[in-house]
Order: structure tokens, then sequence, then C-alpha cells
């Protein structure tokens, strides 16, 4: 099987499409199945312009304010995701999603039928999703690091430790998740502090899934847990944070990544036989030595 891992769009449909025609191009010599790691919002869940028309309409009611602009970044999220699936299905492959820490819940579920804390069967291998920041900071930390996305945090997929435990006991082949490993080279975040899932890193001291496809970092690196290959894909979409008065960008972060990966079998056991990492939506690439 081939697995084609992406991650992190942030509603750059350009880029999402460069990836996706880019993917239809390849050989269908055996089956195949594009992943994605969430985090398909930032500034499409709603507009300076937007917001400026909530504050008119809240007249200082902060919980007023609250409600209009939940109203119109999942009114505004359904658009964008009807159009991704659009795009997701022209390939003829079969896809999965998991949401992100940007991604509403309700319209990722209801248009991408998105698996938060659930497990799904393809051609016979068994996938465990979940969503959401799973940070494994033992202190309280902001689950959404941008303003204007906290404005809407309660639509926002939440993270849940004990539902994601659960699902990992199914005993899957393949966990795609939002957020990496704990206390591995995947989830060190530029200050060199490890904000990594605690339930998948316990998860993976007493099991081996074959494969853990993670994103949320923007970086593209690989790493081996036992007998299991961690892989962070990197940031195919357009990010940068945003002034929380313009919402315009700031400091922009490389884009155009993501990850072919080949299963096979080694010793009688499913095994990641290749990867191969893409930037450029394709142009550029590296064979990673396993």
């Amino acid at each position: 099987m081939r697995i084609y891992h992406l991650a992190d769009d942030h509603g750059d449909l350009e880029s999402l499409e460069r990836c996706l025609e880019w993917v239809s191009s390849q050989p269908r010599d055996s089956p195949g199945i594009i992943c994605h790691s969430g985090d398909s919002h930032l500034r499409n869940l709603y507009s300076l312009e937007e917001r400026q028309e909530a504050e008119r309409e809240s007249r200082g009611d902060a919980h007023q304010l609250e409600r209009i602009l939940c109203d119109t970044a999942e009114r505004n999220s359904y658009d964008h995701l009807g159009l991704m699936k659009t795009l997701l299905d022209a390939t003829g492959l079969p896809w999965l999603f998991v949401p992100g820490n940007y991604d509403p819940l309700r319209p990722s579920r209801e248009v991408l039928d998105a698996m938060h804390y659930e497990s799904r069967s393809v051609d016979g291998l068994l996938f465990a999703g979940g969503g959401g920041f799973g940070s494994g900071l033992p202190h309280p930390v902001p689950v959404i690091s941008q303003p204007h996305i906290r404005a809407v945090a309660s639509i926002i997929a939440p993270y849940d430790e004990r539902e994601f435990s659960r699902v990992l006991g199914s005993a899957p082949d393949i966990v795609l998740t939002h957020t990496p490993a704990y206390q591995t080279t995947l989830d060190l975040d530029p200050r060199r502090i490890h904000v990594g899932d605690r339930a998948l890193r316990a998860h993976l001291a007493t099991k081996e899934p074959a494969l853990v496809l993670s994103g949320h970092m923007h970086f593209s690196r690989v790493e081996r847990f036992g007998r299991t290959v961690m892989l962070g894909s990197g940031n195919l979409g357009r990010f940068s944070f945003l002034n929380p008065e313009t919402l315009k960008p700031g400091k922009e972060f490389p884009y155009g990544c993501f990850s072919r990966v080949t299963l096979g079998q080694k010793g009688g056991r499913l095994a990641v036989t290749g990867i191969t990492q893409y930037a450029g939506h394709g142009a550029e690439q590296i064979a990673v030595d396993l």
C-alpha cells in the first residue's frame, strides 16, 4: 500500500490542489490512500470585515460577539470543507481526515466524515484517528495560539486523552493524529520544549503500530520508536502568525510539503518499507533512509 500523507494546509486550497494533482498523476499499481493530519483552517474562519460587523452587531456584549463569530466561522468552514472534499474525491483514492486544533469539529465530521477518536478499516488495515492538540506540557497552555482562533475555541475539535487512549486500545496498524508523540524529535517546538501527546507516547511504549502520521509542528521529520515509524510531513499550506488586530500575516513558514509512504511485509508483520518526503508541491524530493 502507498499512503500519501499531508497536514496543515490551513485553508490554502491552491497548495492542496497542486498536491492532489501530483498524487493523481502517480501510478496505481498498488492500493493507495490519502491521510490528512488536520488543520485546514486559519484565515478562512472569518475575515476582518466579518469580525468588525460582529463587533458592531454585538454592541460590546462579549458573549454575543463570541456567538456571532462562532456562527460565522462554522458557516465559512462548511463552505471551505465542501471545496476540499471535492478536491479529495477527484483523486479517485480513499482518504481519511482527522481535525487539528484550528478545525471546527461539527463541519469536519459532517463534510469530511472526520475521524475523531475512532478507528476504521481500509484495505485490510486498521487506522485509528484522533485530532485536536494533546499537549504533553505539565502546566496549562493555550490550545490555540492565535487570538482570532481563540475567539471561536468553543467550536474547535477538542482533545480528550481518555478517548484517544481508548481508540488506541483497538491495536491499530496505523495511527493518524494531529499531534505527534510526546518526548520525541517530532514534538520539539522552536523553544526546544516537548509539546506532544502523552497518550500516544504511552501507547507506543507498549504496542507497536507500523506507522504514526502526525502534523501540527510544521516541519518534516521521521523517527523510529522500536518497530514503529513516526512521520511528520511538514506544512502543506501557507501559514503565518496573524496580527490579531488586522488579521494580516506576519512571519511566513515554508510550505508545499507532503510525504509518500510505502508499506509491505517484513518478518511476517506490516512494516514501512519506504518514505519519500516532498517539497515544492512535489518538485523536490528526499528519500528517507530507514
